[in-house]
């Protein structure tokens, strides 16, 4: 509630957001952040972590935190973000997971008992391997937390796959 709260609040271009284009969403986040005062990197880590699960392309937001801030600061706040973005996604996961893709249905598939098995034994490098996969940003960490993956090698997994990206996104954004 409070996520959606600050996020009405912000008045974003919720149209230039969807499209990708880092121009444009860039603009568009640039102006909210604005807007949030000297909370600027708080404003952008929180938008990392949730804006995700309305869709929105993390890599565009990524590379707005880039633009936008300081080398010294994005790195942080991007890293930061994606570490709780993972673990919000693993709560959903885990609360939520169940409902959507039964116990029953997951026995049936061969990739979700390999999952599991590599959850068991070294979750905290699935949960690094599985940030190269492409996929959107989110589901990674939802099935993360279905096959039995823990929290924190979720979060720290994602952190510590995202910090050389972010390294990226900022040479990018310094070109």
């Amino acid at each position: 509630a409070l996520a959606a709260l600050v996020l009405w609040r912000l008045e974003l271009d919720w149209a230039a957001l969807f499209k990708g284009d880092f121009d444009v969403a860039t603009e568009a986040l640039r102006k909210a952040a604005e807007s949030g005062g000297g909370y600027k990197p708080a404003l952008l880590c929180f938008l990392i972590v949730f804006l995700p699960f309305a869709l929105v392309p993390v890599s565009a937001l990524i590379f707005a935190a880039a633009v936008l801030l300081k080398p010294a600061v994005s790195i942080p706040v991007i890293v930061l973000g994606c570490g709780g973005n993972a673990g919000v996604g693993w709560w959903l996961g885990k609360k939520f997971g169940d409902r959507f893709f039964p116990e029953a249905t997951r026995k049936k598939l061969p990739l979700f008992k390999v999952l599991q098995e590599g959850a068991r034994h070294s979750g905290f490098w699935i949960a690094v391997l599985a940030r190269f996969v492409p996929a959107p940003f989110i589901i990674q960490a939802i099935v993360g937390a279905m096959v039995g993956g823990s929290f924190w090698a979720m979060v720290l997994g994602t952190m510590t796959a995202m910090l050389p990206w972010s390294f990226l996104y900022v040479f990018a954004a310094e070109a």
